[in-house]
């Protein structure tokens, strides 16, 4: 952005072990709590996917690579590699 300004869409909640608050730095927010924002993007099919941890999102990541790098290989490479008939 060239003005500079920063638009959050969601704040971190507190959490206690049992229970979510609000931290001091979030109170009068006008945006909604990371939990409920994810509630309301998650089924979203306008929008990229909103993963709730970042592992998650690393896996799909990954996933998303490993698809590509085999749909990027040449017709036929995985048979000639083990010996098959060119039939695949």
């Amino acid at each position: 952005m060239k003005t500079g300004k920063v638009i959050p869409v969601y704040w971190d909640s507190g959490f206690d072990g049992r229970d979510f608050f609000v931290p001091d730095s979030a109170k009068g927010a006008p945006v909604a709590p990371f939990h409920e924002f994810y509630e309301t993007v998650k089924t979203k099919r306008d929008l990229p996917p909103v993963y709730h941890f970042p592992e998650s999102a690393a896996r799909a990541l990954f996933m998303l690579a490993r698809y590509a790098a085999w749909h990027r290989r040449p017709s036929g490479s995985l048979c000639a590699r083990w010996g098959a008939r060119p039939r695949c």
